[in-house]
């Protein structure tokens, strides 16, 4: 679904996603140190799980906007 967001935005330059992917790995790299992913209640739990997939899908599309490769695991 992200993907024709980043494909379809016109003057998306490749600073402007690097910028990007970088304030989204901070954002997150804080969350996963304040909120242990598998720790909690089960709506917790679920809702870091699908936080956490919808992180590594929106990387992963960003980096291969950029012709990046996305690590296997982080």
């Amino acid at each position: 679904m992200a993907r024709h967001t980043l494909y379809s935005k016109p003057g998306a330059y490749a600073d402007t996603i690097c910028n990007y992917a970088y304030s989204l790995a901070s954002l997150f790299s804080n969350f996963y140190s304040a909120c242990p992913i598998l720790k909690g209640g089960e709506a917790s739990i679920t809702f870091r799980l699908w936080l956490t997939r919808s992180f590594t899908d929106t990387l992963g599309e960003a980096l291969d906007v950029l012709g990046l490769p996305k690590p296997e695991r982080m």
